[in-house]
């Protein structure tokens, strides 16, 4: 997330996933060490991001 821009810290990205306000593929996920896959979809805040190879 910090990567693609959508928040602009790693304790920033860590808050936002433990609070709930992260989604994956339009799921809550609150793992941190989540691995991700090709075309998930990443949003936080009504902007998203899709995991490219």
């Amino acid at each position: 997330m910090k990567f693609a821009g959508l928040l602009d810290s790693g304790g920033d990205v860590k808050e936002a996933i433990i609070d709930g306000f992260v989604t994956v593929n339009g799921e809550v996920d609150r793992r941190r060490g989540r691995q991700l896959q090709h075309d998930d979809v990443v949003v936080f805040g009504g902007r998203g991001a899709r995991v490219r190879p």
